[in-house]
């Protein structure tokens, strides 16, 4: 077990997943995020590092033997590098250090991605999976549509024409699916990924994550709870019986945890105040 704990409610440590032995962690003590550990995959690790504080350096996890690096001298993410699979790699660059481009994991030869001139968001593309592939897209460069991934022939969007993720649509896994609606356009509801037929959701009144519940794998599963409607603790999913987790007292993310599709990618969540 490693945890990053911070008394200023703001990252101090990324520790990456162990695979195959090896472990890296980056340390901080302005409690901001100064290296970027990936993910050691086929006995490569690659590491990121600066003096900022800031995150320069985004490290894709080596599969396949495919590896892109973007970085950038001011400290801000200048380039999102696709995971390499099946021989595919995409990626995107913006000159002002904002995310321009969300290139989605190839997965059996399938690959999409959105492009945006002002550097915001525009376009979130669900990983292909059993060949089935959905886009959303937002004029306003704001989070449009979040789509979950395709499994097992199951689909399910949900659409905001304000441009604030409304609906968060869980993954289908062994027939169980669980959506949560909140007419604020602000997330309400949690639900976890069901495998091994373990199935954890919360919901709260004031339209923030309170509790994230992580994915039961190898019949392990762990939760927090927060009084305050804002997350305190990400609890990563078991890989090879390890288990990450990252807490603070100020209620605001200290870490950000991989979700595994096959071991191969990342999702960051961002979590707005809580509201009275």
């Amino acid at each position: 077990m490693e945890a990053g704990i911070t008394d200023s409610s703001v990252l101090p440590k990324v520790v990456s997943l162990s695979r195959d032995g090896l472990l890296e962690s980056g340390i901080t003590d302005g409690g901001v995020l100064p290296k970027v550990v990936s993910w050691a995959q086929e006995g490569q690790l690659e590491v990121g590092i600066n003096a900022g504080g800031e995150l320069p350096m985004v490290v894709s996890r080596p599969q396949d033997g495919l590896m892109e690096v973007g970085i950038t001298d001011d400290g801000v993410l200048p380039m999102i590098v696709s995971l390499a699979r099946d021989g595919l790699l995409e990626a995107g660059i913006t000159y002002g250090g904002g995310l321009p481009m969300v290139v989605s994991w190839a997965l059996e030869g399938l690959d999409e991605a959105g492009i945006n001139d002002c550097g915001g968001l525009l376009m979130v593309v669900n990983l292909a999976r059993d060949g089935l592939l959905e886009a959303g897209i937002t004029d306003g460069s704001m989070l449009l549509m979040l789509l979950l991934w395709a499994r097992d022939r199951c689909l399910e969007a949900g659409i905001t024409d304000s441009g604030v993720l409304p609906m968060v649509v869980s993954q289908e896994s062994e027939g169980l699916l669980e959506v949560g609606i909140s007419t604020g356009g602000v997330l309400p509801f949690v639900v976890s990924w069901a495998p091994d037929g373990l199935l954890e959701a919360v919901i709260n009144d004031c339209g923030v994550l309170p509790i994230v519940v992580s994915g039961a794998h190898a019949g392990l599963l762990e939760a927090d709870y927060t009084a305050s409607c804002v997350l305190p603790m990400v609890v990563s999913r078991p890989q090879d019986g390890l288990m990450e987790a990252g807490i603070t007292d100020g209620g605001v993310l200290p870490m950000v945890v991989s979700r595994p599709l096959m071991g191969c990618y990342r999702q960051i969540l961002r979590l707005p105040a809580c509201y009275p």
